[in-house]
């Protein structure tokens, strides 16, 4: 790793991820102390892998079913977990929703499918177990930024598309529960992971930038540069 890398991902990253967790402590920020019920730390999928858990954040005083967001986090498939984007989970919930954050495996030790797989399991989850949390499955939002963008979208196409079971089996158990999402907020979504260079070639761009589009793809996809199956979104 060149020392351009080392510092964007120790200097940078880690600045933003301990002033968000910091963040979620100031007690003048704690959701508690702003109406909130917080439920930390479910596992949604068997075993005690932290990668595998969920938050769940709604209003105190909620009376009734609630719409319910489905967040998933970015970060390049590298970073962050569901304690640094605890703010997403907060205000929505503060508007009146039942909000689920989640954390899911990271590349570059765990590369495509683990990200996808993970969000899949606990979208599963989620339509199984919110509604005694007061969600309403019928108003729900599937949501998420840069990497989350992905793979909210990569779900929304997952449940319209019946791929075989014994190809890539995450897929098609979403298909089979047939979600219905009202809304799908995939911002800012980092698409076409298998291609890179449809980003920068041609164009005037830092060096620092084209290391961050490639550092993504060579973690998520190690061998994005060979043909990729269909299904790799």
């Amino acid at each position: 790793m060149n020392l351009r890398r080392w510092a964007y991902d120790n200097l940078f990253i880690g600045s933003l991820e301990n002033i968000a967790r910091g963040l979620r402590h100031w007690p003048s920020f704690k959701p508690e102390r702003n109406g909130l019920e917080v439920h930390r730390d479910i596992s949604y999928l068997d075993g005690d892998d932290p990668n595998h858990t969920l938050d769940i954040y709604k209003p105190a005083d909620a009376e009734g079913p609630l719409p319910v967001v489905f967040y998933v986090h970015g970060g390049g498939f590298q970073f962050f977990d569901k304690d640094t984007h605890w703010a997403m989970g907060a205000t929505f919930a503060r508007e009146g929703y039942l909000a689920i954050c989640i954390n899911y495996r990271l590349a570059p030790t765990h590369p495509y499918p683990a990200a996808f797989e993970d969000a899949a399991a606990a979208l599963l989850w989620i339509l199984e177990h919110a509604p005694r949390y007061g969600g309403d499955l019928d108003r729900m939002v599937w949501a998420g930024e840069s990497a989350g963008g992905n793979l909210v979208l990569s779900l929304a196409l997952a449940s319209c598309w019946p791929h075989d079971p014994s190809d890539v089996p995450w897929a098609r158990m979403i298909y089979d529960a047939a979600p219905r999402p009202r809304v799908l907020l995939p911002a800012c979504g980092y698409l076409q992971v298998a291609n890179p260079q449809r980003l920068y070639e041609g164009k005037n761009m830092p060096g620092w930038i084209v290391d961050r589009i490639n550092v993504v793809s060579d973690a998520y996809l190690p061998d994005h540069a060979e043909p990729k199956p269909s299904h790799a979104f």
